[in-house]
């Protein structure tokens, strides 16, 4: 008897023993690590998004700004499935939003089930009352004031602007910072300078009760707004080249010949940027990604034709310099020029008479440009169009930009096998064949003439506020220069104004303002583009264009009065900041 009460209390002893090691091991040794599960369990970190930096025009014009609204999100930490499934019904029974959506975002936080999972996003008040209404009996949910991007201003200037939209996988795969409800800029400058718009996210530390209801906040860290962009794009000159463009399929570029700094961006067809900041419907979906005119494509940058008879720019600019073109002697045009067995027609085939420079030009005469063409070579007009930056990226502050294509002997015997004829050169020579430029290319280069051969990388943003207030201007850049003699640009000036006074490009004329100014009408399998460049006012132009209508017509007729338009709003203007 003693012998069993000895073993009976010696296992007791063990038992207690055992449960001492126990409690020992989980509250000394292991304390702190089970410490921080349990915290984990009632205490979350919530993400707290900055607010985004906005954007403005030169003037102070809000193009893109923050609206205040609402984001509900579940926590999944202590739900059962149908906990879960009873907090999101009851939720749908208060607001609309995306079920699949937000199923979605449920199962990729299911490894991370203490942070918010969002299931409506871009609230108004009015929605956040309902929810906030039944906030007790909806275990996990959780209510954050977030914000919403705004274009107050619509379409305009939607191509250079982009739009904002939820990080895609790739994209968090890729960027470093973000969460994957986080925001990103997809397009434009929302793109290109979404380091500096941004912002630095913040943090709540939050007590939560047994059904993930928030108790109260334990620490916070504020976010960081990002830094607001001031473009140079004056709203009121984009908002006249876009009505003057009006339903036409094209592009305009007006830009500061004295620094490069670009005064309007359109391209059209355009869109509404506010579209994306909710889930598409399908049929919007439809009208921006498989429309036939690609309203989300931006041609000034990324659309790429033939010059036409702008490229006449560069074989005078070229004849000029190397002393080939002499003022006093004409050619006479027939309408027709034969090279080897062709026949080379003029514009629309018919006669110029005797035609010098001044006259060739002013009318876009083809034969006076193919003799020109053929007597300078197509060597030296190669490299001159690559001096003036054809062939190669402007290095504007917009993504995804084109850089064209300027042919040469070796590329034609290396694609097609065949060596380059004179009736290559003649082609080149009037901006035909096989050479692609942008819009943003031809202004550029328009410029260049204007300012006497300075080239500067063309750019949209003019400085940058940052949260503390501090300013950060941007300064124009040279990429490069051209050697324009005097002589030189006195003859273009007086050739391009003859386009504007008495030659093709008469409809961009306006009293007491001297505009110098080409045409181009390019041919297609269609009704022709139609091209006008300009610069103004001479003596001293301050500011160039280039204007394309897909399929417009005529240069002269169909994108000259669209200069016109634009550029009596710009002498407004420029009268006004004086």
């Amino acid at each position: 008897m003693k012998q069993e009460f000895f073993h009976i209390s010696l296992f007791i002893l063990g038992l207690f023993f055992t449960l001492f090691i126990g409690c020992f091991y989980l509250q000394i040794i292991k304390g702190n690590t089970f410490k921080r599960l349990s915290e984990r369990n009632r205490i979350r970190l919530i993400p707290i998004p900055p607010d985004r930096g906005m954007i403005f025009d030169r003037n102070g014009t809000a193009l893109a700004i923050n609206q205040p609204s609402f984001s509900v999100s579940l926590i999944q930490t202590g739900l059962s499935s149908d906990e879960l499934n009873s907090s999101l019904k009851k939720i749908s029974s208060l607001i609309g939003f995306s079920k699949k959506e937000a199923l979605k975002n449920i199962s990729e936080k299911r490894y991370r089930p203490f942070e918010p999972a969002l299931i409506a996003d871009f609230l108004s008040k009015d929605d956040v009352l309902k929810v906030a209404g039944s906030f007790l009996d909806i275990p996990g949910i959780l209510i954050q004031p977030s914000s919403k991007r705004q274009y107050p201003e619509k379409e305009l200037a939607c191509h250079l602007l982009g739009y904002i939209g939820r990080i895609s996988e790739e994209e968090f795969r890729e960027i470093e910072g973000y969460n994957k409800n986080g925001l990103i800029g997809k397009t434009g400058i929302e793109k290109y300078y979404e380091g500096y718009l941004r912002g630095k996210e913040g943090g709540e530390q939050i007590e939560t009760d047994v059904n993930g209801r928030m108790t109260r906040i334990l620490g916070k860290k504020p976010s960081v707004s990002g830094a607001n962009l001031y473009l140079t794009i004056d709203a009121k000159i984009q908002r006249v080249a876009e009505q003057a463009l009006g339903k036409n399929v094209g592009s305009i570029v007006v830009l500061d010949v004295r620094n490069g700094a670009i005064l309007s961006l359109v391209s059209k067809p355009n869109f509404d940027p506010n579209c994306f900041t909710r889930p598409l419907t399908a049929k919007e979906v439809r009208a921006l990604f498989q429309n036939s005119y690609r309203p989300m494509f931006n041609r000034v940058i990324q659309a790429q034709y033939s010059p036409g008879s702008l490229f006449k720019i560069i074989d005078a600019y070229v004849g000029l310099e190397k002393g080939i073109i002499d003022p006093r002697k004409t050619f006479f045009c027939t309408g027709k020029f034969k090279i080897g067995n062709r026949n080379f027609s003029c514009f629309e085939s018919h006669s110029h008479g005797n035609v010098d420079f001044i006259s060739g030009i002013a009318h876009s005469c083809n034969i006076y440009f193919y003799r020109l063409g053929l007597e300078i070579g197509a060597e030296p007009l190669i490299e001159s169009a690559a001096r003036f930056g054809l062939g190669k990226k402007t290095g504007i502050d917009l993504l995804s930009e084109k850089k064209g294509y300027i042919p040469t002997p070796t590329w034609k015997e290396k694609i097609f096998k065949t060596k380059w004829y004179q009736g290559d050169t003649a082609n080149l020579s009037i901006g035909q064949g096989y050479l692609l430029v942008t819009p943003i290319q031809m202004a550029v280069l328009t410029a260049a003439i204007a300012n006497g051969g300075t080239i500067f990388r063309p750019f949209l943003v003019n400085k940058i506020e940052y949260p503390d207030r501090k300013i950060e201007r941007k300064k124009p850049i040279i990429q490069r220069t051209v050697s324009i003699s005097p002589r030189t640009k006195k003859m273009l000036d007086d050739g391009l104004s003859g386009v504007v006074e008495y030659g093709t490009g008469q409809m961009a004329k306006i009293a007491g303002v001297r505009i110098a100014g080409k045409t181009g009408t390019v041919q297609t399998s269609g009704k022709d583009h139609a091209w006008f460049v300009c610069y103004a006012p001479i003596p001293n132009p301050t500011v160039a264009m280039a204007i394309l209508v897909e399929h417009g017509g005529k240069g002269g007729i169909d994108a000259a009065p669209i200069a016109r338009e634009i550029l009596k709003e710009y002498m407004v203007n420029s009268r006004d900041t004086k």
